[in-house]
């Protein structure tokens, strides 16, 4: 490893890949990348923290809506209250009188209209209501109030599900996968989860969704898992796996020369005895995907170095991606070794 301070120019290794699990990041120029961001990925395992290895979509879990007792389970039962949208008038909710759970009363007016039809409606926010439709939502507060003190807040249009198995809370917090990606909504302003991926949103947009309560995840069955607690995306769509390294460059600056790429080195935990394999490609500028051949990975290193065959000198891009991995093989940081790198760009790493 070496600066030399004369010509500004780097020589050793510089991480292209690393504080795994990578998260989808398909809307930013692949140079502006962070370590932890790829720009086409599927299949990777979502769960085991600083590891980027072969995985599959968790199943999920569906939400639990009480009912009422008697002739009246078609109502839901939601703070001690039978609801249910109005079989004549799909814009009106009625709302029962507290505690009678096998008959259904009305207290005062006992009814809401929302500002369009209602697709599915849930407990949110501790003390609210969600009331979902599909150009958008409302939160009733104050649910918890026995003499029916409850009033209808105004409507948020970028909370809208076109189905109700597309809308779900966790933690109390309602989500949304609808047309334009997933979204959710804590009384205030609405959050985007999808801000990454949005001009190329699929498929993490109009599907039905499920949750793992204990690890926070947003699940789109056999499609996508969002982990709420960090914001990473995962893709599942795709059979296989992917993973797409972020862009080292150096571009065109102040008479920057091209760099060299003198080597790649995987950090790895193997966790099988037998050989493994891993596929992978190299691209250097605006070149094509070259082929590099297999590593084949045995006795357990803990640093593999793979000759590559590509041409990596004189380049201002590289990138590389791994198409295929084997279930033993466990990578926590993938490092490049670098010739004439520009301290400049050095900075931005």
């Amino acid at each position: 490893m070496a600066f030399d301070r004369r010509t500004g120019l780097y020589d050793g290794p510089i991480t292209l890949g690393g504080d795994f699990p990578p998260t989808l990041n398909k809307d930013q120029d692949t140079t502006k990348l962070e370590v932890n961001e790829t720009p086409a990925s599927y299949g990777l395992d979502w769960d085991v923290e600083g590891i980027l290895k072969s995985g599959s979509v968790p199943t999920g879990t569906a939400r639990v809506a009480p009912v009422g007792t008697g002739s009246y389970t078609s109502y839901n039962w939601y703070y001690n209250r039978l609801m249910k949208v109005n079989g004549s008038t799909a814009t009106q909710l009625d709302i029962g009188a507290p505690e009678y759970r096998a008959m259904f009363y009305d207290q005062d007016v006992g009814s809401r209209t929302c500002a369009a039809n209602i697709v599915t409606f849930m407990p949110a926010n501790q003390e609210s209501l969600w009331i979902a439709t599909a150009t958008g939502s409302h939160m009733m507060r104050n649910m918890t109030d026995p003499r029916g003190f409850y009033y209808l807040g105004d409507f948020e249009q970028g909370m809208f599900a076109e189905a109700a198995n597309r809308a779900i809370t966790l933690r109390g917090i309602p989500f949304v996968c609808n047309a334009t990606g997933i979204y959710s909504w804590e009384g205030g302003a609405v959050k985007e989860w999808t801000r990454p991926v949005r001009n190329s949103v699929s498929p993490f947009a109009a599907t039905a969704i499920l949750a793992d309560y204990d690890e926070r995840l947003v699940i789109g069955t056999n499609n996508f898992v969002l982990d709420t607690s960090n914001g990473r995306l995962f893709d599942y769509s795709s059979t296989g796996f992917l993973y797409t390294s972020r862009t080292l460059t150096q571009p065109v600056k102040n008479g920057q020369q091209p760099f060299n790429i003198l080597g790649i080195s995987l950090l790895l935990d193997i966790t099988a005895t037998a050989k493994q394999k891993i596929k992978w490609e190299t691209k250097t500028d605006d070149g094509n995907w070259y082929t590099e051949d297999d590593m084949i990975i045995v006795d357990q290193p803990e640093r593999f170095e793979p000759p590559i065959n590509n041409r990596v000198t004189n380049c201002r891009e590289f990138t590389m991606r791994i198409n295929s991995v084997t279930s033993g093989i466990r990578i926590r940081e993938i490092q490049v070794v670098v010739q004439g790198y520009a301290q400049e760009q050095l900075q931005t790493e």
